[in-house]
């Protein structure tokens, strides 16, 4: 059949994902390429996919076939109109200069949604497994880039506020693969990967695993790239009237993880914030 309506990335990356386990192994070849380099494979040829993936040709029309589509131009189409509806900045302020005066109200009912939509989908025993992990850790590292790299800090901050020793990972002086040599098994890196999903931070967690240190992912769907790298992931919706990502929903996940782990140990927790704030309140830190 043909797809009478349009797909956006995330759709066609969960029919990818939807299709993946019954795949013969040179189609799931395509399949990994494409879940990792869907916004390059939308403007390839079926050839220059089928030798990206070591496979032939027809190997690439038979998967497109696969998910519905009558050929691989078709699906490529499809491709193209999901990524272009996906980073197309100008189409989004259109919008937003369409309803000036307004936006407060358009960009709150996003994040109200984006709240909704991950907390119906949270996988309860997914997120209590990693609340245990990052409390049982030695030390918790936090990575993430542009936007990710501020959620990193943030979180990396509320945990050491709880007594979690918790550290985000800045290319400072020290570049990541001089940093991880100081992890190990005891510890835990939690990575933040979001569209347009980053190689570096792909290859941190990779770098990361290959040490034996625990990754736990925090993205926006359960086949992005940074998964496979991750003993762990929790899925957060991102989406956002603008180009960037939103974070208000991540932001709530954070806060429920770091409210968790201090729940599963309060008596650590309150005597670490007791003794923080009598050593703030003896070198005169606070005002009254």
């Amino acid at each position: 059949m043909t797809p009478a309506k349009e797909y956006s990335a995330e759709q066609l990356i969960r029919m990818i994902a939807s299709e993946y386990d019954q795949l013969p192994r040179n189609q799931k070849a395509v399949a990994d390429f494409l879940i990792k380099n869907l916004n390059e494979a939308a403007f390839l040829s079926v050839v220059e996919i089928g030798e990206r993936c070591g496979v032939s040709k027809a190997t690439v029309v038979r998967f497109a076939q696969r998910l519905g589509f009558d050929g691989f131009m078709l699906f490529r189409d499809a491709l193209q109109a999901s990524v272009q509806k996906r980073f197309s900045e100008s189409d989004r302020f259109q919008l937003i200069r369409h309803s000036a005066g307004k936006s407060v109200y358009q960009v709150a009912q996003q994040d109200v949604s984006n709240i909704n939509r991950t907390i119906e989908n949270l996988n309860l025993e997914d997120f209590n497994r990693v609340a245990e992990r990052i409390a049982a850790s030695r030390v918790t590292y936090t990575y993430g880039l542009g936007i990710s790299a501020l959620v990193a800090q943030i979180t990396a901050y509320s945990l050491c506020q709880v007594a979690i020793r918790a550290q985000a990972v800045i290319s400072g002086h020290l570049s990541f693969e001089e940093q991880v040599l100081f992890m190990d098994e005891r510890d835990v890196l939690v990575c933040f990967s979001f569209p347009p999903y980053s190689g570096r931070t792909i290859e941190v967690a990779a770098l990361a695993r290959a040490r034996g240190v625990e990754v736990i992912g925090i993205t926006d769907i359960q086949t992005a790239p940074i998964t496979e790298h991750c003993t762990h992931s929790l899925t957060v919706k991102s989406e956002n009237l603008l180009f960037t990502n939103s974070i208000a929903a991540l932001s709530v996940v954070v806060n429920a993880l770091v409210t968790e782990i201090a729940v599963r140990n309060e008596d650590k927790a309150l005597g670490y914030i007791e003794e923080v704030n009598r050593l703030m309140k003896q070198g005169g830190h606070f005002r009254v």
